[in-house]
């Protein structure tokens, strides 16, 4: 999920367009930053910009970047509007804004929503806001590390586990769902998921919570430990419940269960209007089960509202715990 190192750009009145500090010229007389990478800027670094009778301006750096807009004549002219020529290619390098002297692209926003499923995890990829592509991995952290340079990345799995007692995550989380609010299951205390065998999750979780486990729960510790370390090594993951976020998506409480017709109709609906189109072929995530294809979309729809800022969270602020993971539900 690291990010290439950006070009900046900054030229003075007279000076280049670019001047591209903390860089280094190449061979050919474009800047090559520190870390190695060609300035994306490329020769247009090495050009003046010079305004014409009519106003216009134009400068061609190759076949991948060319620069053309209008300039307000004097001693240096300024450009005061002006639109950025890109080669296609160069799109997936560019991943923020770039502002050249009056110059702004709009940046790309990729995200993703991971859910478990039967063998593994299933991740639907988001570009602004569309699907992009899904995914499958036998376990989370070659998920992770097969995804695209992302900005948020949500996951359906506890992440930040109590010491004891119910977390306000799950008690606000159930409150918001409302009718569905079975479907929030309350995150166990660490001790229990770290138990070697259900007897001894249970007589733990008697201890702790006055509850015991079930069969059903307990099979969920080898998912719900692996995305524990990988948060406890790495960080950069969201939990994301796909309930709570169908409940904002939706601005009201689902009446219909997600196993039911109607249920998977009113979320492939939700999605839609929210510009999330899943299309009838999505690739090899097509061994995951319906309700995990849309939990995972989802989960991207509340992680794309993480990478814009826009996000909100159960409880909020979020609640540090013991492990030093703020354990909250976004949405």
């Amino acid at each position: 999920m690291g990010r290439p190192s950006r070009p900046t750009s900054g030229a003075r009145s007279g000076q280049s367009l670019a001047a591209a500090p903390r860089s280094r010229r190449g061979q050919d007389g474009s800047r090559v930053h520190r870390s190695g990478r060609r300035h994306l800027f490329g020769t247009l670094v090495t050009k003046r910009y010079r305004g014409t009778p009519d106003g216009g301006l134009h400068v061609a750096a190759d076949a991948n970047l060319s620069l053309t807009g209008q300039v307000r004549l004097g001693n240096p002219p300024l450009l005061v509007l002006a639109q950025l020529h890109i080669n296609p290619e160069l799109e997936s390098w560019m991943g923020e804004a770039e502002t050249l002297h009056g110059c702004h692209r709009t940046p790309v926003i990729i995200v993703a929503g991971v859910d478990a499923y039967r063998h593994g995890w299933v991740a639907v990829v988001l570009r602004d806001g569309c699907f992009d592509h899904a995914l499958v991995a036998p376990n989370l952290a070659n998920l992770v590390h097969r995804l695209p340079r992302t900005e948020a990345i949500g996951v359906d799995i506890p992440i930040g586990l109590p010491a004891s007692g119910p977390r306000a995550a799950d008690v606000e989380a159930r409150r918001f769902v409302g009718l569905r609010r079975s479907s929030v299951f309350p995150t166990l205390p660490r001790a229990v998921w770290e138990a070697p065998d259900i007897d001894t999750a249970r007589r733990i979780s008697l201890e702790l919570t006055g509850k015991s486990v079930s069969a059903q729960t307990y099979a969920l510790r080898p998912k719900v430990l692996e995305a524990d370390q990988l948060a406890l090594r790495d960080g950069g993951l969201y939990e994301v419940h796909p309930e709570v976020s169908f409940r904002a998506l939706a601005g009201h409480e689902l009446t219909a269960s997600k196993a039911s017709w109607a249920g998977v109709e009113m979320r492939v609906d939700l999605l839609a209007r929210a510009g999330i189109r899943l299309p009838s072929d999505i690739g090899e995530a097509g061994v995951a089960g319906v309700d995990d294809v849309l939990d995972a979309a989802v989960v991207a729809w509340s992680a794309a509202r993480i990478a814009r800022g826009l996000a909100r969270s159960l409880p909020e602020p979020p609640v540090v715990g013991p492990d030093g993971l703020a354990a909250a539900i976004w949405y």
